[in-house]
Formats: structure tokens, sequence, C-alpha cells
């Protein structure tokens, strides 16, 4: 076993990557940012290179996953669920039930408003997922950004009224 703290390699958990050449589809993402409702195409910018961003929304974390063709039979997931960067991508295929990539910001005190750049990368070696803060003025950001304008929506549940969500 190694110490993570020593160890400054790539990690790697799950099944074997199938060896999937990157087939020239467009890539796609969904998330909390809006309540699963959009799938939105992410951005190639350079060959095998994808990015969207996102705003962090009021709880400073969000969930996604990514699809080919917006195909649910080709979803690209992480090998667990609410994982991080570092976790071996998975897919294209149909088996992500209840699997979600999650970029938290609540740890290192990231504030609500903070917009960030999801990125894939799909090589002929591995896929990557990453993302980060970005550092461009809103005037350089895409038009299109995940969760800009979108008002969450909160409900309690108890027998007090039936179960029935209350707002």
């Amino acid at each position: 076993s190694v110490c993570s703290a020593c160890y400054r390699g790539t990690f790697r958990a799950g099944d074997e990557l199938r060896e999937v050449p990157n087939p020239d589809y467009g890539v796609f993402i969904r998330g909390s940012w809006d309540a699963f409702r959009e799938m939105e195409e992410m951005q190639e910018s350079v060959l095998g290179e994808y990015s969207f961003c996102i705003v962090l929304g009021e709880t400073r974390c969000e969930r996604f996953q990514l699809w080919l063709e917006k195909d649910k039979e080709m979803a690209i997931y992480p090998c667990r669920n609410e994982a991080g960067q570092h976790v071996r991508v998975q897919g294209p295929d149909g088996d992500h039930s209840g699997r979600h990539w999650l970029l938290d910001g609540r740890d290192e005190q990231i504030p609500a408003g903070t917009v960030y750049r999801i990125v894939f990368e799909w090589s002929t070696r591995a896929k990557k997922v990453s993302w980060a803060p970005v550092k461009e003025s809103l005037a350089e950001l895409p038009r299109l950004i995940g969760g800009r304008g979108v008002e969450h929506r909160y409900s309690v549940v108890g027998s007090w009224a039936s179960l029935a969500p209350l707002d």
C-alpha cells in the first residue's frame, strides 16, 4: 500500500476501461444546476477535449453525468457515486445508474455563484474529467453557462403533512 501524501501518480479504481476511441459524437452534460432538466452540449475546444461552464449554486455543490448524443445507453460516468476528479471514468454504456461526479465547493469555502469549467478529455489511452474555477472575466465566458438564472426550489416532507412536499 502507498500513502496518498507520498504518492504523486494517478489513482485508478473500478473495472478496467474499455478501449473505446473517441467516436466523434457530441458530448452532452446534465446536472443538478438545473435539476437535471436539460442536456447541454459540451464545446470541443481541441480534438478530444470538451468543456462546459456552470455556476455553483447556493448549496455550493453540483452533481453531473456525461452522455454521448443524449443517449442514456451511452453514458460516461465515474466508477462510484459522488466521485471527485481523480476517479476512473467508465462508459460509454448504460450501467450509469446512480453514479454522478460531485463538484463540491464546501470544504474549500468556495462561494455560491462561482463559475466553474468542467472539462472532459478523451484520448486513445484514457478518459478524464476535471474542473476548476474560471479565471476569465464574465465577458470572456461562453454565452451558455449551466445554472445561470436558475432558481432552485426546496421542500420538506413529514408525517405532519401526510408526506406531501411543502415548500
